[in-house]
Formats: C-alpha cells, sequence, structure tokens
C-alpha cells in the first residue's frame, strides 16, 4: 500500500500487547487514514497470542508499517520505543484496542496547524460488547491553549484527560524515554506536564 519519507508528518505509535482479538479493527482504522503522510510505528510488548502475526500481515502490505518488538515487559517500556522510533513531526497514540474515524489524523492535524498548539485533544465515544468496553477516537477536538485551561479541564474533566490515546502531539514535547519504566497509568503521570 502506501508509502511515506524518512520525515513523515505524522507518527501513529500503536503499543500492543495480546490484542489478537481488537488489533485487525485497530490496524485497520490506521491505514485506512484519509491523511496519508504518516507512519505507523507498531511496538508489541511481548505478546503471546496471535497480535504480531496480525501485524505483520498488515505491513507486508503497507510499507509505512514498522514493527518493533518489545523484549522487556511494561506499557511505558512499550510507549518508550514508540517514541524513540518515531520519525514524525507529530505523535497520535492508538491503543490496540481502539479504532479511530478514518478523518480523525487529518481533522486534529488541520485544528492543530489552524490554532498553531502543540496538543490538540480528541473526543472519544465508548464503545460497548460483551466482553468489555472499547475507545473509539472521534474526529472532534478541543483546543487547550493555556497551562490555565489544560489545568481546569484536567480538574473539571478528570483522569481521561491523562490518557494519551485521544492526542496528538507534537514529537517535540517528549524527551527521550519520557515513561518510567514499570510505572504503571504511565500516561497520567506525563500529561499534566
Amino acid at each position: 500500500m502506501g508509502t511515506t519519507g524518512d520525515n513523515p508528518k505524522v507518527s501513529v505509535i500503536i503499543p500492543a500487547y495480546n490484542v489478537e482479538k481488537y488489533i485487525d479493527e485497530c490496524l485497520k482504522s490506521v491505514v485506512s487514514q484519509t491523511f496519508t503522510d504518516l507512519e505507523i510505528v507498531f511496538v508489541d510488548n511481548c505478546s503471546t497470542d496471535s497480535t504480531l502475526e496480525i501485524a505483520g500481515k498488515y505491513a507486508n502490505k503497507d510499507s509505512r508499517i514498522r514493527i518493533y518488538s518489545q523484549s522487556v515487559h511494561g506499557i511505558s517500556e512499550t510507549r518508550n520505543v514508540g517514541i524513540d522510533n518515531a520519525r514524525g513531526e507529530w505523535i497520535l497514540f492508538v491503543d490496540a484496542d481502539d479504532y479511530i474515524a478514518e478523518d480523525s489524523v487529518e481533522v486534529l492535524l488541520k485544528k492543530a496547524s489552524e490554532e498553531n498548539v502543540s496538543v490538540v485533544l480528541g473526543m472519544y465515544r465508548p464503545l460497548i460488547e460483551r466482553s468489555g468496553r472499547i475507545k473509539r477516537v472521534e474526529a472532534e477536538e478541543k483546543i487547550l491553549r493555556t497551562k490555565e485551561e489544560i489545568a481546569e479541564y484536567f480538574f473539571t474533566e478528570g483522569r481521561n484527560f491523562c490518557h494519551l490515546w485521544q492526542k496528538l502531539c507534537r514529537r517535540e514535547i517528549f524527551p527521550e524515554s519520557p515513561f518510567v519504566p514499570g510505572k504503571k497509568y504511565e500516561d497520567i503521570f506525563f500529561m499534566p506536564t
């Protein structure tokens, strides 16, 4: 399928662990984006099911997908591998049990450019199925311009603000390996900074 240069505009990072039930829908939604100047950095976190095999089938069809296999178990380490290997100016995390609307990257990037901001927070809608909750990031957006707006949103909207999976962020806001290994809720510790 599509190709992208050495410096794509957007890096979509997908950390994955034993998500064979969801990864097909996730990858399908990312490779089908209307905005195509993107790379897909897929990082497997020691999966023991067919997650990596399914991702490999997508990578064989789409040269924008680069797969990394994490040898140390942990979401912080997995996210760090994704960030450290991202080449795009912008980063969008899509967790492997999520999928995004086909114009999500285009809409969020357009809004970030229009408003000249470093983070765009996309809205999401939970989808319920028998086994639990699946998040779906919608193409709507919210712009936070100042630290005061960020703090207000954090305290009024609560925990969902801290998740990485609903944000398009400039690459420059992430230091090298920003997540503390072994930390649960790693994004909650990072996002308020």
